[in-house]
């Protein structure tokens, strides 16, 4: 069975607990950077590059492999069809545009990997509170496009102003904007008993994308 975090939220549709996924994924970004610094493979973090196993324990798929080159090369390879939607998008790996950073997604220039996992952390903490997929009405490439204008997705349903700031924060199209991994962690390590989202959550359908 696919365990990836998409899965889980969006087929399986399992309760599981928000803030502390949220930490762990901060925890695991923080240990793959003490172990090879800033790379090209964190601007490319989706909920398909984050494993979860029955016991809630994240794993990223970052830390799975070691040819970094490959692993970008790869990626660039399955994201030639941006327009796909729905399981065609995740199959094929297209999707995970729609999490990547503006200047990721521009390709102008070196890129501040740190910053830039911040802006995707931020659209998954946004898809762990709501159980929705970030722009999911849109295709990929049409998410990625919106995103990049500072369009963020629907915050009307997140009822804590200090979590809705912080990813306001964290999806700021200027990277000098957000805020650090440290921060983000802490925020959620202080909330992390709270969740933010009315009770209609469960009965929310993932749109396709």
């Amino acid at each position: 069975m696919d365990n990836t975090l998409y899965s889980v939220i969006h087929t399986q549709k399992k309760e599981i607990q928000n803030r502390g996924i949220g930490i762990q994924i901060v925890n695991g970004l923080k240990e793959v950077v003490a172990r090879r610094g800033w790379s090209d493979v964190l601007t490319q973090l989706s909920p398909h590059w984050i494993l979860i196993d029955t016991a809630g324990n994240v794993q990223l798929k970052l830390e799975m492999n070691s040819n970094e080159a490959e692993q970008v090369a790869l990626l660039a390879q399955k994201q030639r069809n941006p327009n796909a939607t729905g399981a065609e998008g995740e199959k094929s790996g297209t999707d995970g545009m729609r999490w990547k950073a503006p200047e990721v997604a521009a390709g102008n220039g070196q890129v501040d990997g740190h910053k830039a996992s911040v802006f995707s952390l931020g659209l998954i903490l946004w898809e762990i509170e709501t159980g929705l997929v970030p722009y999911g009405e849109q295709n990929a490439i049409v998410a990625q496009r919106q995103s990049g204008t500072g369009i963020t997705p629907k915050m009307s349903d997140l009822h804590d102003d200090d979590f809705v700031a912080l990813l306001t924060r964290c999806l700021s199209v200027n990277p000098k904007e957000r805020p650090t991994l440290t921060e983000v962690g802490e925020f959620l390590t202080s909330h992390k008993n709270e969740s933010c989202v009315a009770e209609s959550k469960n009965e929310m359908k993932a749109p396709d994308g």
